[in-house]
């Protein structure tokens, strides 16, 4: 269990530092470049990917390996900040390729959000599992986002610059991809697939399986599902009403 929770908490805490780094370090970053308040606080729309995961989770599912989705996404991330870290100009002076920049990390970061928590199901059956995942999971997210928008920032800020933190935020991701490769390698038998999960199905049950997910793999249906379960109307509502007193 120790093994899968330290594999589990390193994703999700490298998933938390486009948080961390869009909600701490670049407001600060450009109200000491003169700014206005609105314009750093405008940076938030850019969360959006955040909130179309459910147009790509059928992707994850459906599509190619949970490794390569895994691989794919922390990689990619990794990639992301060390050309812009390379290639772009300061916020200061153009904020417009960055903020594509963090929309891209953030679209990254939703990807292997659904990659992560499909992982953490497999590995973690059984209520009690899930329950110290989902802890996990918290923690070092919270953990990522403090890394990348709090220490980073009092650490290097002022000698690295916008370029030296995003060169050490690819770092980062490198460091995770490889030690997620190692583990994916290490762990016997690899990443179960769920038909090796749950047991073999006999091929009527394959054939309701393979048409559950062509109905799923439509977002429009997928909300429409979403929003028949029992619950789910008021407690979007909740949550978008505490999330705009939060803020």
């Amino acid at each position: 269990l120790r093994s899968e929770l330290a594999f589990l908490g390193a994703l999700y805490c490298v998933q938390g530092m486009p948080y961390g780094l869009q909600s701490g370090y670049l407001p600060l970053y450009m109200r000491a470049a003169g700014a206005s308040y609105g314009l750093a606080a405008i940076t938030r729309v850019l969360y959006v990917p955040w909130l179309l995961k459910f147009a790509w989770a059928p992707l994850v599912g459906q599509c190619g390996s949970l490794q390569a989705w895994l691989l794919g996404s922390t990689g990619a991330m990794g990639l992301v900040c060390l050309v812009g870290g390379a290639v772009l100009p300061e916020p200061r002076s153009s904020l417009a390729p960055n903020a594509v920049l963090l929309l891209l990390l953030n679209a990254l970061a939703s990807v292997q959000d659904v990659a992560v928590d499909t992982c953490a199901v497999r590995l973690l059956a059984g209520g009690a599992r899930l329950a110290w995942g989902n802890a996990v999971q918290v923690v070092a997210y919270k953990l990522g986002s403090a890394l990348a928008g709090g220490a980073l920032l009092g650490l290097a800020g002022e000698r690295l610059g916008w370029h030296g933190v995003l060169r050490v935020l690819g770092a980062l991701y490198l460091l995770a991809l490889a030690y997620t490769h190692r583990w994916l390698t290490w762990r016997p038998g690899g990443m179960l697939s769920p038909a090796q999960h749950g047991g073999q199905h006999d091929d009527g049950q394959q054939q309701q399986q393979q048409q559950r997910h062509r109905a799923t793999f439509n977002p429009v249906a997928i909300s429409r599902e979403l929003l028949k379960t029992p619950g789910t109307a008021w407690m979007a509502v909740f949550v978008l009403l505490y999330k705009l007193g939060k803020r």
